[in-house]
């Protein structure tokens, strides 16, 4: 164990926060070294919240054990932890692992378990156990639980001490939280996507033919996205349909632990046959009621499983339906902004019209001025009479001069409008 945190440093802490639970199934007790069908449990961890969890959570982040790396060595000794408990850790994949028989430091053959849950705000913790089968005795390391959620466990071993004579209650009762959670969700699930379906007036109707699906019918007609906040409605979608991906997700990650805690069970069974009878007894009784209520759990995750998928293509329907109505939306804008735009259009017309009829007179205006301003120019100063003799001269300056104006326009004109084409 030591070989294996040497470059695991960060792993640690500079500090312990640990708790223990200690649990016996006999009733009295002389020595504690000979007491039989009990669970030793080291805590670390505790402080925090479920807020400091989710944020972690939503970060995707794995935060340190609360404990110094040699208390870590020092317990995973004396309890004979698998050697996959740091890098399991580090790796922070939901899992559970059966490390199959290994020995201790004794010689006792050990039945050993790794089990994780990560990435969650409730029951976020990683655990690793040995069992003697000899003293029929669990020791077992958890890391991550709040104090409530520490609470919450003594308070089931406790009732179920019963039980304690195999190694599969702990990670099973762990295992029943974190499927809670699950089933949970989906029912949450089931009345948001009914209340999506109200809101966007897309409603299943069960019976067509009758009142009440008449009824959904024309409020459909008349209401659909009336009143709607899309952006809302499309949040809300997003959120649903994530949730039941995570049911899904946890669906098909669980289930196949309840088989692996089926098959340590029978293994521990098959190691006890023919030797202490009552032992074998009790034995027998305790793993009978935990394979029932591993088998209640299996059927409760594929229901859930088969109400998540049925629930996820309720959930695509509503996409398609919010796609169409947010289609509709900007239709709507768009022919607004198509009305608009050819009011503008008209009003433009109708200034390039009053354009064009002032353009017009301006340019009777300047062939006009052009026509007189050459006569205007040449014309003799007020108060002189002309020389009668040279009166043409006037008139040939003056068409001259015009004839100059004109020109002068026409080709300037004409390479002005080259110029802006």
């Amino acid at each position: 164990m030591s070989n294996l945190c040497s470059d695991n440093d960060d792993v640690f802490t500079s500090s312990d926060h640990l708790s223990a639970l200690v649990i016996w199934n006999s009733e009295t007790l002389e020595h504690a070294e000979q007491a039989t069908e009990g669970l030793v449990v080291l805590f670390s961890g505790g402080k925090g919240s479920y807020l400091d969890r989710g944020i972690l959570t939503s970060r995707a982040l794995i935060p340190p054990m609360t404990i110094q790396k040699s208390t870590f060595e020092t317990i995973a000794s004396a309890f004979a932890l698998p050697p996959t408990h740091v890098r399991m850790h580090r790796d922070g994949t939901t899992m559970l692992l059966d490390e199959g028989d290994g020995g201790s430091e004794s010689g006792t053959k050990l039945q050993k378990i790794s089990m994780q849950n990560s990435f969650t705000s409730t029951y976020r913790f990683s655990a690793s156990l040995s069992y003697d089968p000899e003293r029929r005795l669990t020791k077992a390391f958890i890391h991550g639980l709040l104090d409530s959620e520490i609470a919450t466990l003594s308070d089931e071993l406790l009732a179920r001490r019963g039980d304690l004579a195999l190694p599969t209650l702990l990670p099973f009762i762990l295992l029943t939280y974190r499927t809670r959670s699950a089933i949970d969700k989906v029912g949450e699930s089931h009345k948001e996507i009914i209340r999506l379906e109200q809101q966007t007036g897309v409603n299943t109707r069960w019976h067509p033919k009758l009142a009440c699906c008449d009824s959904q019918e024309s409020h459909y007609l008349h209401s659909q996205g009336d009143g709607v906040n899309l952006n809302r409605v499309t949040s809300d979608l997003t959120s649903l349909v994530s949730k039941l991906a995570f049911v899904d997700l946890s669906c098909h990650t669980h289930t196949p632990m309840l088989e692996t805690l089926d098959s340590i069970d029978r293994r521990v069974i098959e190691e006890f046959s023919g030797k202490e009878a009552d032992c074998t007894k009790r034995l027998r009784e305790s793993e009978l009621r935990l394979r029932r209520e591993r088998n209640f759990l299996r059927s409760s995750l594929e229901g859930t499983r088969t109400r998540a998928d049925y629930l996820s293509k309720r959930a695509q329907a509503q996409v398609q339906t919010i796609y169409s109505l947010i289609a509709q939306r900007d239709n709507a804008i768009a022919l607004k902004d198509n009305i608009a735009l050819k009011a503008i259009s008209e009003d433009q017309k109708r200034i390039a019209l009053a354009a064009t009829r002032d353009g017009a007179a301006m340019r009777m205006i300047s062939i006009i001025t052009t026509v007189f301003l050459p006569a205007t120019f040449t014309a003799p100063e007020g108060g002189k009479k002309p020389v009668s003799d040279w009166v043409w001269l006037y008139f040939l300056i003056t068409a001259l001069l015009s004839v100059l104006v004109m020109t002068w326009w026409h080709i300037n004109s004409r390479r002005k409008i080259r110029e802006i084409r």
